[in-house]
């Protein structure tokens, strides 16, 4: 199953690094719906087992990931 993911890259990943990510992302099976220059990251239609690797992959020491979030529309009620 596919689902709609933001991921944020650290301060210091270089382009290549979110190059790369979208790539494996690709390679997986995924979609890239968005990329967010300012943001160093980018909005990406993940297959499960992936999103998997991939927040498994944030825990380690030499990561680039910042943050993995589903992407959703939040609203405010008052």
């Amino acid at each position: 199953m596919l689902n709609q993911y933001i991921v944020l890259l650290k301060d210091d990943a270089a382009t290549s690094d979110i190059d790369k990510t979208i790539a494996d992302i690709e390679n997986a099976g995924g979609k890239l719906t968005h990329r967010y220059g300012a943001l160093g990251g980018f909005a990406a239609m993940i297959p499960e087992p992936h999103l998997r690797v991939l927040q498994d992959s944030c825990n380690t020491a030499d990561s680039k990931i910042s943050c993995i979030e589903p992407d959703c529309v939040m609203g405010i009620d008052s």
